[in-house]
């Protein structure tokens, strides 16, 4: 009788520790479940927070593009009208030319 009450005792012994020692485990793996999901919700905000970021970016930049286009397309018109003017000019001088011509002949 006295071994079965000391085999019965270092089981309940046994039995009492393992709980405390899954007690702890599952606190554990609990306490890390919060800490990853605190990491996790952080990256994604992160992710978002960056993503907003680079979409703004990227707006501001088309804007620019779009600017510089169109100031593009404006000096480009500006030189086209700067060629015909150049060109009437070179008439006009031509026909001058031809005029000091025939008074100097």
């Amino acid at each position: 009788a006295d071994l079965v009450t000391a085999l019965q005792c270092a089981v309940d012994a046994t039995h009492s520790k393992l709980g405390k020692e899954m007690e702890e485990t599952q606190e554990l793996l609990q306490q890390r479940h919060r800490e990853y999901t605190q990491w996790d919700q952080a990256q994604r905000s992160a992710a978002a927070e960056a993503t907003m970021v680079l979409k703004d970016h990227r707006h501001a930049a088309e804007e620019q593009i779009r600017g510089l286009e169109e100031r593009l397309a404006e000096v480009g018109k500006a030189g086209e009208a700067t060629a015909g003017r150049l060109t009437e000019f070179e008439r006009d001088l031509g026909g001058s030319v031809s005029e000091l011509d025939k008074r100097v002949a």
